[in-house]
């Protein structure tokens, strides 16, 4: 049975077990004891985490709660969370940050993170945060989610095509722990957005005792296969990259041809010449022929894009059947609204006015393909296709 790290923290709550009530006297100036993360900022200053800002001109010390944090102070309080040795070791010398990225770089915290996240300019978003404590987890050998969690996860996250291929395994154990969950009711992740002081003070208290948590086997059996094994594909269908058949996989596939992968020979010779946001195509001629359950239909304008896509993504020769249940839909599925056709990049999700929603890519009678980055209820859903296999 999953067991939720909000779980494990209550009890740890109830046991006594967390440093409870901090003095009362903040020693900023700027976080009063009734401000809303008063405790873990307390926590990380007390560990020597997170000392502050500077003063006051009176000299009183300032936290600086709403302030962002860049790439290296990240990496600056992860390694005082856990390589602080390593950090204060006379051999590693030089100004800041170097000796934090030394003992990162030798806990291999950059593994995946892409180089351009490292600019002292560039603010530290949520997705290269998930994948530098995703890094401190294995590192630490903790206990994480299995395969089967970490794609059940990846399916509740609506926003997961907009996550960099590079952290999506990453987000997924996050979230699943809740260290970084969703910033709305819909359970959406923000990949590009950035946290502030106050909430990164949050953050590594909740990582922290996750680290102490699961290292010691708690919970027994969250699940031991290794994190970035994909779940096995019954059939042996293969994507047209020749991945397997996986909601990750589409995923990934998705976000390639969005960031400029380019079209295949038959969908070049139909007049595709990219699928970024945008990009025009001739919505008449030719046609894109496809052969559906019901039959052979010939595509023109939305559904000329939404067959040549069904296909890139799966190959024409795979075969395709009905969807039956709404909620089933998953990424790369083919939709039939009444009057339009498109893809989905999503799987189907719930929001507090419509039961099912989905986000999708499109093309129009103008030839302007559109990468859809809001709901759309499946209300006028006639019909919808799949190549997973069964």
């Amino acid at each position: 049975m999953r067991k939720k790290l909000s779980l494990l923290l209550s009890l740890l709550l109830c046991l006594g077990l967390v440093p409870s009530a901090y003095a009362d006297n903040s020693p900023f100036t700027d976080v009063a004891p009734d401000f809303w993360a008063y405790e873990e900022i307390m926590e990380a200053y007390n560990a020597g985490v997170m000392t502050g800002t500077g003063t006051t001109e009176s000299g009183g010390k300032i936290f600086t709660p709403s302030g962002k944090l860049n790439f290296p102070q990240f990496v600056t309080i992860l390694t005082r969370a856990f390589y602080n040795d390593d950090v204060q070791n006379k051999s590693f010398s030089g100004p800041w940050p170097e000796p934090n990225y030394l003992a990162a770089y030798l806990h291999d915290l950059f593994t995946d993170v892409r180089s351009w996240s490292y600019s002292s300019e560039v603010e530290v978003t949520r997705e290269v945060m998930a994948q530098m404590m995703y890094n401190v987890m294995v590192d630490k050998g903790a206990i994480l989610p299995g395969a089967a969690e970490i794609q059940a996860t990846m399916n509740k996250i609506p926003d997961l095509s907009s996550v960099d291929s590079n952290y999506k395994t990453a987000v997924a154990v996050c979230y699943y722990l809740d260290l970084l969950s969703g910033v709305d009711a819909s359970g959406t992740f923000a990949p590009k957005g950035v946290l502030n002081r106050a909430q990164t003070a949050v953050i590594y208290v909740r990582l922290k005792k996750a680290v102490n948590t699961l290292s010691t086997g708690i919970p027994a059996t969250p699940g031991t296969a290794s994190p970035d094994t994909p779940p096995q594909t019954p059939s042996g269908a293969t994507l047209t990259n020749g991945m397997p058949v996986t909601e990750e996989n589409v995923l990934a596939l998705l976000e390639e041809y969005r960031n400029g992968k380019e079209p295949g020979e038959r969908a070049n010779a139909a007049g595709f010449t990219s699928y970024v946001d945008v990009s025009k195509y001739d919505a008449y001629e030719p046609k894109y022929r496809i052969v559906l359950p019901s039959g052979p239909m010939n595509g023109i304008e939305c559904a000329k894009f939404a067959f040549a896509f069904f296909d890139e993504l799966f190959g024409e020769d795979t075969p395709m059947r009905e969807v039956t249940d709404k909620a089933d839909i998953r990424p790369g599925d083919l939709l039939h609204f009444d009057g339009h056709w498109a893809i989905a990049t999503t799987n189907t999700y719930s929001t507090q006015w419509i039961e099912f929603n989905i986000r999708t890519v499109d093309g129009g009678e103008a030839g302007i393909i559109a990468w859809g980055n809001v709901d759309k209820s499946l209300r006028n859903l006639i019909t919808a296709y799949t190549r997973y296999p069964e």
